[in-house]
């Protein structure tokens, strides 16, 4: 039976700059399973001015079409948020919160931002009502500490299901704003990063 892995691109990347660049590799796992890693090139300039991570090029680290999914975050054990998820069994109007320890120390440190992304997932074969909004990104916080974001319902109630929630790691250029009058500053030119750091799920009981 093929398995499939994640490969973790290095921090070393934020520190180089792939001006148009498209790069694919791939390799042959012993276990059989195909991992590809690919570097996109997009816009190649970023978002000058934000004050926030470019979302132009992306690492990313994915099995080969077809492979099983086992579900494992694509970033080192030192960097693992380890999510859980409050109540892990709730009414449809229950309060449900994320919790999740933040391993990298989010904002920016001269021109690389970090920051955490949650991502909620409906039950599969749901209807679209069920989506959840997206939580804001976390983008403050103290290393080595617990962060709980609290989730909110789609159209003030949950649908009956189990629902999924993934924290991403995202790292990428920092573009500082610009200062009244002056031109905005470019971005610094290097991939980003949206690197799978954990899941965690909750049910959501059907009404009596």
């Amino acid at each position: 039976m093929q398995s499939s892995t994640a490969v973790y691109l290095p921090d070393s990347l934020e520190s180089m700059s792939f001006p148009r660049l498209a790069l694919a590799a791939s390799c042959v796992l012993a276990s059989g399973s195909l991992v590809a890693v690919a570097i996109a090139d997009d816009a190649g300039q970023g978002q000058p001015g934000t004050g926030t991570a470019s979302p132009g090029r992306t690492v990313t680290a994915t099995p080969r079409p077809g492979a099983p999914t086992l579900g494992l975050p694509t970033v080192p054990a030192s960097e693992r948020t380890f999510p859980r998820a409050l109540p892990r069994i709730g009414t449809r109007d229950a309060a449900f919160a994320i919790y999740f320890t933040l391993r990298s120390q989010p904002g920016h440190k001269g021109v690389v931002a970090t920051d955490y992304r949650v991502q909620v997932d409906a039950p599969p074969h749901t209807r679209a009502r069920c989506a959840a909004p997206q939580p804001d990104n976390v983008t403050t916080g103290q290393r080595g500490r617990v962060r709980r974001v609290a989730l909110t319902a789609p159209s003030g109630t949950w649908c009956p299901g189990r629902y999924s929630v993934t924290i991403f790691l995202q790292r990428g250029p920092y573009c500082p704003k610009p200062a009244d009058g002056q031109p905005p500053t470019p971005c610094p030119e290097f991939a980003s990063q949206d690197l799978d750091s954990g899941r965690a799920h909750f049910r959501v009981r059907p009404a009596p």
